[in-house]
């Protein structure tokens, strides 16, 4: 398959399918035994999650307490902590410069704290899932976004925020990889769509859409 810059590209299938699977081995959260994974037409070595940020490759998990966000620590320590290239001077954090970026997604994404400070886990579950994804938006390296279900447990109003979220990913050029909670909401979001059984691709549905450059292609992924 490949993941076109630009598009929402939508996985399918039943519990099992291979999609959860396919989508951790990106993140290098599960070993990848045979294939071939590029970006850009330069071969990546998915090895570890360290690796794959390197790559450009983001990644929003279905489970966000327990694996997206980092309890006891503050909505800044949360927003900037996967790209601390963007918040030092030399080698050393630079509180202003943390400050700052915090500041600016919070506003950007509207996420409703009390104050940067804040502790992340006393907040909303949608607030609390656009400090998540907003840690993946600060660094300008991020070209491929992959999001595990996240509308999950959210209300009608945090999920219409996810989704012009998703919508404003695609529009700056990210290709965005999407596992959805229902195939309506898939298809409301999706340009392309994927499906998958036993652990293979079984359909591939086409919506209208212009050509657009290969960004990310994933040839005989087997993990």
């Amino acid at each position: 398959l490949q993941v076109h810059a630009g598009e929402v590209f939508g996985l399918v299938g039943v519990q099992g399918s291979g999609r959860e699977a396919l989508c951790r081995a990106l993140f290098g959260a599960l070993p990848i035994d045979t294939g071939r994974v590029t970006l850009d037409g330069r071969a990546l070595e998915l090895d570890s999650p360290v690796e794959a940020v390197r790559s450009g490759i983001a990644y929003l998990p279905a489970e966000r307490r327990s694996e997206g966000l980092l309890a006891g620590m503050s909505v800044t320590e949360n927003l900037t902590i996967a790209h601390p290239a963007e918040v030092t001077t030399g080698h050393l954090l630079d509180p202003r410069k943390e400050d700052a970026l915090a500041r600016t997604w919070i506003e950007r994404l509207r996420i409703k704290t009390p104050s940067p400070a804040a502790q992340v886990q006393t907040l909303s579950g949608g607030t609390q899932q656009k400090v998540v994804l907003a840690r993946w938006m600060v660094a300008p390296s991020t070209r491929l976004m992959i999001l595990d279900h996240p509308t999950r447990g959210l209300d009608v109003g945090a999920k219409s925020d996810v989704y012009a979220i998703i919508r404003e990913l695609a529009a700056a050029g990210l290709a965005v990889l999407l596992m959805a909670d229902t195939l309506e909401e898939t298809i409301a979001l999706a340009d392309r769509i994927l499906v998958m059984k036993d652990g293979r691709s079984v359909g591939l549905l086409e919506a209208p859409m212009g050509a657009k450059p290969s960004q990310v292609e994933i040839v005989e992924l087997m993990v």
